[in-house]
């Protein structure tokens, strides 16, 4: 091939890099070829180091964009000992593209050590310490860096010498564990299986590491120190394919210790950290399922300055260029017909320097030249990059190829690139397009009868173009197939009639034809004419071609809000949809695209009327019809095949249907580009429209608070400021001048604008002031769903448009304000919210979950509820700022709080206190019930009459209650006396030893350091089995003092044993236990258990404590 032109590949070693061995190659880095931005970049990183700008960095870079060969060069320059003069052949090349010499030569004068960390260790320090030792260890240099792992592997190692038993003995364990498998990759399973093992083996004793242990920073911090003792100007940490080793290992990564690498490394330090990936870190987090993980490798990814590689297509056209000499190309040309129609071809794919382009890339032609760029990055893989096709001996390279005798073609057309990358196109993801695409060249290829060269050619062309995928330079279309091929008229007759290849209706493109597929285009003609008939075309238009929202730029900068316009689809057929629309109620306002698919002669009419309406802004055609029904109607079909042919279970017809879906889309697009061709400024239309829409809109200058859904830090935020105003705190300048996030927000919100010191003078002020009292006057006329009011304030339906963020915390300063009148109470449910501070995250969050409403105190309803408060004071246990709440509080504790004998036999005759109870887990606001519901109750508008009466049931109640209990106390002192007594505790103190004649006066005397109601309790308890604060009414005291009597018989026995009892007194109260055998099951069953669970806890604790929790479970039990 070309036997009269001599072509020359340049030797560039780009395809192959090691990086740890070549930046000390001398001869691969001068074969580096320069470009004008990769040359920029390494000035760039040279004065970054020179400098110390940033010590931290990340490099990144799709596959063959040269990263490992720009970091050779770079390190090299750095910490090689390679001199500037060695560096001739490189500077020579660079000197027209970009001049480095002055930066390379600076750096040369000074000595950086280069540690490569090894990225084998799946343990990231172990992997910086590891690469330490290999560099320190290549140069001589003696540093010492023990480390824990390196501290077990010694103390191993000696045990193993000095103490065989011992190791004997460790090693079982640790292998069962796996240990040694661990400690090859130095794991972080390795401290802890060994610390296990450790403490079992040495009776719960923990392993202590001799010496010191050097945590990361000091450890970059000490070896930098003596590196400078032996003359370094400092250290360089690579990370090659760091980016691999995230995806393997990051789960394992302790990110702390990257973190602390990078903080280190940005210090003013002579150490600096480089990363090499393929994207940013962070972009690696994607399958941590935990949020809090991934936001803690953001933060790191923070740490380091990022530098990217770019895929430069021009540089690499015109490195290729230079690299494919030719001699005798003009001559050759002159009498060659095949290179004149090759050129004749390609003018019908560019318009311009055809005969150039032909030259330049001679023997590869055009379409493989511009292709080869854009495969390679997308298919290389370490060594398969475009320099290895052009410049390695690989037999489906360039040099094969060219050299090859049995090779006869004019062109290296891109076919070729098919056999040279098909290794790398069987590993890409089995899902992907690309993949298909090569499954159904292969499946066509086998069908094709072997020596049919030609259309095999054709095949692999058109699968090579599909993978590449850059239809905009190069198209699947007949004009491309003929320039390839190099013929004027090009017979696909036999791939379209076998249908290896379909020719695509909408675009002019061939496809390479699956056998398993259906024929798509009849498919969806079949089901357009026979499943068919009337559809929601609109509903299809909507679902095909949602054009999501609108953002108004000019109105949100100006107003320093983030409002947003849904756009819709309306027919002038289903006029109606309008209604719908204004349920959307959250979105600042609505586009309506109107069309006219079924040419409804009354369009511009009817356009006419629904621009004089202002809810919208109308999008209209001066044309009459939109002609894509059929188009809509294809779609439609498309649904039905998706419902009825199992589209999902055949993944290359779902391709193939998506494909063909997206030509139909891009095919209305255009038409719909057509037909709304009015020149509409939408930015300043949009702008216009929302400033009329919201007339009333009050905004701040600060987008994190004005806005729908704040951040939890902004809620915070809010939270601390609102608290401080209700607390009345004086914020000084010191607070509002603070960095912190708490004091940015607070300086907006009510220092700027005036709100805290409530300054007239200040016009945001006055503006922040009356739409506070609007939101006052509609709480005070409207009780109602809360919902109303934000509907009101923060949606379309109202004149402010105001976000949640910033009309919570206005609303918030209402309530503060008003604390004592506003009432907050559930919208489904009787009872009032407290008031505190944290209910407006749940007010902004679910307000329709909640009233709200505004009660008007008097002078003469506080005295009323003052009067109150002192009745009940001693009851309330809630601490809340509202005394209606406190009031309300010790009402319940009262009445819930009271022997169960009360409410039969006592409270049925005090009507007011028994309607009360009766009522007491229904009640609403407390407000509502203390001034509405309880003069109800009372039957009186009179506060001083009602006060009387309440405070005289309660009094009754009390009288009622000692009463009882003083009746109950004289009839069992009576019985047990035999009426010669009317004291219990008297008669219980009169009891001795020597006079007890009854059983029950044994165990009365047992209870002699108790009150009189502690004895009538432990009494009541011992003979009716509970207390008497929980007997129901008349009927148990009456068994009681059956069941007394009756035991007044029991005489004492002869002989008296001891009776062993438990006596527990705390916080002034006692309990006395009898003690005795334990013979019931039950009791033997409960008594195992217990026991058995004290057991289980071991040495955690103290004899005393389970002796003390015992005593309190005990006491506890009491009545």
């Amino acid at each position: 091939m070309g036997s009269n032109v001599n072509i020359e590949i340049l030797k560039t070693n780009n395809y192959s890099i090691n990086l740890r061995s070549d930046y000390t190659n001398k001869e691969k880095l001068n074969e580096y070829y320069p470009t004008f931005n990769n040359m920029r970049m390494l000035e760039k990183f040279l004065l970054y180091v020179e400098n110390k700008i940033n010590g931290s960095i990340i490099l990144s870079g799709a596959y063959g964009t040269g990263k490992s060969y720009f970091t050779a060069l770079f390190t090299s320059i750095l910490g090689s000992d390679l001199k500037y003069e060695d560096y001739s052949v490189l500077l020579e090349k660079a000197k027209n593209v970009y001049n480095i010499s002055d930066s390379l030569k600076r750096a040369k004068e000074k000595n950086y050590l280069i540690v490569f960390v090894d990225e084998s260790m799946e343990n990231f320090s172990e992997g910086v310490f590891s690469g330490l030792r290999k560099a320190l260890k290549e140069k001589n240099i003696d540093i010492e860096i023990s480390t824990k792992i390196d501290i077990i592997e010694a103390k191993l190692n000696y045990w193993k010498e000095n103490h065989k038993n011992i190791y004997n003995n460790f090693k079982l364990e640790l292998d069962k564990n796996s240990f040694y498998k661990e400690l090859e990759y130095k794991t972080k399973k390795v401290e802890k299986i060994f610390s296990e093992v450790y403490s079992n083996q040495f009776g719960g004793e923990k392993f202590s590491y001799s010496g010191e242990i050097k945590n990361i920073k000091k450890l970059l911090e000490e070896v930098e120190l003596e590196l400078e003792k032996n003359g370094y100007s400092g250290i360089v940490y690579v990370f090659d394919e760091f980016g691999r080793y995230l995806e393997t290992n990051i789960n394992n990564i302790d990110v702390k210790e990257i973190q602390d690498m990078a903080e280190y490394c940005n210090l003013e330090n002579n150490s600096n950290f480089l990363l090499i990936t393929h994207k940013d870190i962070f972009q690696y987090t994607r399958k941590l399922k935990n949020t809090s993980e991934r936001e803690e490798w953001e933060k790191v990814s923070g740490r380091f300055l990022k530098e990217h590689l770019i895929f430069e297509k021009t540089s690499i056209l015109q490195i290729l260029k230079n690299i494919i000499q030719k001699n005798n190309y003009d001559e050759y040309r002159k009498d060659n017909n095949n290179i004149k129609l090759k050129e004749t071809l390609l003018e019908a794919l560019i318009p311009q320097n055809v005969k150039e382009y032909t030259k330049d890339f001679y023997p590869l032609d055009y379409i493989t030249a511009f292709s080869l760029p854009d495969l390679s990055q997308k298919l290389a893989q370490n060594e398969r990059t475009l320099f290895a096709f052009i410049c390695s001996d690989d037999s489906n390279g360039l040099r094969s190829l060219i050299f090859d005798s049995n090779t006869k073609r004019e062109f290296i057309t891109i076919d070729y690139l098919y056999d040279y990358f098909e290794r790398e196109i069987k590993q890409l993801p089995v899902d992907s397009l690309e993949y298909k695409v090569y499954i159904s060249s292969r499946d066509a290829i086998s069908r094709i009868p072997k020596d049919d060269e030609n259309n095999i050619r054709i095949i692999k062309a058109l699968a090579m173009i599909y993978i590449n995928n850059n239809f905009a330079e190069i198209e699947p279309n007949i004009e491309t197939l003929r320039y390839i091929f190099n013929k004027e008229n090009l017979d696909l007759s036999f791939l379209e009639e076998n249908r290896y290849i379909v020719l695509n209706k909408y675009k002019n493109y061939y496809k390479i034809l699956e056998r398993a597929d259906l024929d798509i285009e009849k498919k969806i003609e079949e089901y357009c004419e026979k499943k068919i008939g009337r559809f929601d075309y609109i509903a299809r238009l909507e679902k095909e071609m949602y054009k999501g929202n609108y953002y108004p730029l000019k109105y949100n900068d100006l107003n320093k809000i983030n409002r947003y316009l849904g756009q819709y689809f309306v027919d002038v057929s289903n006029i109606s949809k309008l209604e719908e629309l204004k349920e959307n109620y959250r979105e600042d306002g609505r586009i309506i695209y109107l069309t006219n698919i079924e040419g409804n002669e009354n369009y511009s009419k009817i356009k006419e009327a629904l621009k004089e309406k202002n809810d919208y802004i109308l999008v209209s055609s001066k044309e009459n019809k939109l002609e894509i029904y059929q188009e809509l109607k294809e779609l439609e079909a498309i649904a039905l095949i998706y419902e009825n042919e199992k589209v999902e279970e055949n993944e290359a017809l779902r391709i193939e249907i998506e494909i063909y879906k997206k030509e139909i889309k891009n095919e209305i697009l255009k038409k719909m580009n057509l037909f709304f061709n009015e020149n509409i400024d939408l930015i300043e239309i949009t702008n216009d429209y929302l400033n009329k829409k919201y007339p009333k809109y009050i905004g701040i200058n600060y987008e994190l608070i004005n806005r729908r859904n704040i951040s939890s830090p902004m809620k915070k935020a809010r939270y601390e400021i609102l608290k401080k105003i209700a607390e009345n705190r004086e914020l000084k300048e010191e607070y509002f001048n603070d960095t912190k996030a708490e004091s940015s927000v607070a300086r907006i919100l009510i220092k700027n604008t005036g709100i805290y010191d409530k300054d007239i003078n200040n016009e945001k002020y006055l503006e922040f002031n009356k739409l506070m009292s609007e939101i006052l006057e509609d709480i005070k006329e409207n009780s109602e769903s809360l919902e109303k009011i934000y509907r009101k304030y923060c949606s379309n339906l109202g004149d402010y448009g105001i976000r949640e963020g910033l009309f919570t915390f206005l609303l918030g300063i209402v309530c503060i304000e008003n604390k004592d009148q506003i009432v907050v109470s559930f919208s489904e449910e009787k009872g009032e919210v407290n008031f505190s501070i944290d209910i407006f995250d749940l007010l902004e969050k679910n307000p329709e979950k909640y009233k709200i409403a505004y009660y008007k105190i008097t002078e003469e309803e506080i005295k009323y509820l003052e009067n109150l408060e002192q009745i009940v004071a001693k009851y309330v246990k809630k601490n809340d700022s509202k005394i209606s709440n406190r009031i309300l509080d010790g009402i319940k504790n009262y009445l819930l709080n009271q022997p169960r004998y009360i409410n039969t036999m006592y409270l049925p005759s005090l009507k007011g206190l028994n309607k009360i109870y009766k009522r007491l887990f229904t009640i609403g606001g407390a407000e509502e019930f203390l001034l509405k519901d309880l003069p109800n109750i009372y039957r009186t508008d009179n506060y001083k009459i009602l006060i009387d009466q309440f405070n005289f049931e309660i009094s009754s109640l009390e009288e009622s209650k000692n009463s009882f209990v003083e009746n109950l106390e004289k009839e069992t002192v009576k019985i047990l006396s035999k009426e010669k007594l009317n004291n219990l505790k008297k008669y219980v103190d009169s009891l001795s030893f020597e006079n007890i004649d009854l059983e029950i006066e044994l165990y009365l005397e047992s209870l002699k350091e108790l009150s009189s109601e502690e004895i009538l309790k432990n009494l009541t308890k011992r003979i009716k089995g509970f207390s008497y604060d929980n007997w129901r009414g008349a009927e148990d005291l009456e068994e009681f003092i059956q069941l007394l009597e009756k035991e007044t018989s029991k005489v004492k026995k002869e002989k008296i044993e001891d009776i062993d009892c438990l006596k527990i007194q705390f916080k002034g109260n006692e309990e006395i236990i009898e003690l005795g055998e334990i013979t019931d099951t039950m009791e033997k069953m409960l008594s195992s258990k217990i026991l058995a669970d004290i057991k289980n806890m071991g040495f955690s604790l103290t004899v005393e404590q389970k002796k003390k929790v015992i005593a309190k479970i005990l006491l506890d039990m009491k009545g």
